[in-house]
């Protein structure tokens, strides 16, 4: 049996060695979903790490996120301490309702929601209630929601909420309605996830007290300055987009080979479906490899983006074992 821990989030390096003592040698962390390759983060004066950040700063991050997600001028946007702020945050700002979660999906906002004294339901598609959560592209499926009308939802909802952690490849056209905000993981796609940093944008009603939420000094100066320039280097953006969308059908296409149907993917990880996928986890980790399993979901398998072609090669190979024995 693999403990909740391992169920719940990836990257749980130290549920892991609890999991799976016997193994001695380094760890190859494939249940994050993150981008292996991340953006190289220059030297930081020490002297930025003695004082306080000022809003000139903040503002400069602000600026380079506008500019980067190509947000429209009216938008709002807030910034916050990683993504996952904010999907317990938001549910705040709103009295107890009911909400509409489109999942299966990522368990943090249905944790989020319900901690905030909110009621929801997870459905497939649209239901009736006070607000809709859904993730564009879909953790851990990839559905994207082609047939989903912005225009026509805002009206029938007091907030929308649309979870763009993966959306950087393929970013969808930004809709800036009334009660509609969007949310964006700094940390996936620039593969730095420990700086914690992320960005709320859309209806002012819902950034402007986010922001004020937070207070002054919610960002550090890494995220303050490495993320300005990393949203501003957009050579390394349209290079990095390339090699995730290359790796993610490579990805695709050894599993497939394996055995392993694809039950959807982004350009940052795989999902394949079969029925014995707890065990394969649990072989996997013997052999020092950590995947992506699921409690509600135990056919399911997320698997993250190899750093390198020997590695997919020890991974595919680990699978091949994991699945004979």
């Amino acid at each position: 049996m693999l403990p909740p821990a391992l169920l719940y989030h990836g990257g749980d390096i130290a549920a892991a060695h609890a999991r799976w003592p016997d193994w001695k040698g380094p760890w190859l962390d494939l249940s994050t979903g993150i981008n292996p390759w991340p953006w190289r983060v220059p030297k930081l004066p020490k002297e930025m790490l003695a004082r306080l950040p000022t809003p000139a700063e903040r503002q400069n991050l602000l600026t380079a996120a506008r500019r980067a997600y190509a947000l429209p001028p009216d938008a709002g946007l807030a910034a916050v301490p990683g993504s996952e702020a904010a999907i317990h945050l938001l549910p705040r700002l709103l009295p107890p309702g009911h909400v509409c979660l489109l999942g299966p999906t990522y368990g943090g906002h249905r944790a989020g929601w319900e901690a905030a004294g909110h009621r929801v339901t997870e459905a497939p598609e649209p239901t009736a209630a006070d607000v809709l959560v859904f993730c564009r592209p879909n953790n851990p499926t990839g559905e994207t929601y082609p047939g989903l009308d912005l225009d026509d939802l805002a009206g029938r909802y007091r907030l929308i909420v649309v979870d763009e952690a993966y959306a950087d490849t393929a970013p969808a056209p930004l809709v800036q309605r009334p009660g509609v905000v969007g949310l964006r993981s700094f940390g996936k796609f620039f593969g730095l996830a420990g700086l914690r940093l992320g960005f709320v944008w859309g209806d002012p009603t819902f950034t402007d007290p986010l922001e004020a939420m937070l207070g002054s000094w919610s960002l550090g100066p890494q995220a303050l300055h490495w993320g300005t320039e990393a949203l501003q280097d957009k050579t390394w953006h349209t290079i990095t987009r390339n090699r995730l969308r290359r790796e993610s059908a490579k990805l695709a296409e050894s599993l497939t080979t394996a055995g392993l149907p694809l039950h959807g993917r982004t350009d940052f990880f795989c999902l394949v479906e079969t029925p014995d996928a707890h065990r394969i986890a649990d072989r996997l980790g013997q052999q020092g490899i950590l995947v992506r399993a699921f409690a509600a979901q135990p056919t399911w398998l997320r698997i993250g983006l190899p750093p390198s072609m020997k590695v997919r090669g020890r991974f595919i190979q680990a699978l091949w074992a994991a699945r004979a024995g």
